[in-house]
């Protein structure tokens, strides 16, 4: 449930933003809640059980660099760098 939506059904928006933080980001990568909190998380919903250790070992680590890389890789394509900042040779003052 959304934000959104918790707001039209009249329910707890906290509610909300704690299915979201522990939703599973993949198949193979646990939750971010899980990932800040180093362990597994209680919910209010079903979620399948996943055969996870409850440390999370480098290739977690290493499948989350590669997403946020193809991410930013997707990001840049658009981008174009910022032009020079424009300096004045003379100071300028208030007056009070």
């Amino acid at each position: 449930m959304t934000l959104f939506k918790a707001k039209q059904a009249n329910s707890d928006p906290q509610l909300a933003l704690l299915n979201l933080r522990l939703t599973p980001l993949t198949q193979n990568i646990p939750s971010p809640g899980e990932i800040s909190m180093g362990r597994k998380l209680r919910t209010n919903f079903n979620v399948p059980c996943r055969q996870q250790p409850n440390r999370f070992n480098e290739t977690i680590r290493e499948q989350l660099q590669t997403m946020k890389q193809t991410q930013k890789e997707y990001h840049d394509r658009s981008c174009k760098d910022l032009q020079p900042l424009y300096t004045r040779s003379t100071s300028t003052r208030a007056k009070l």
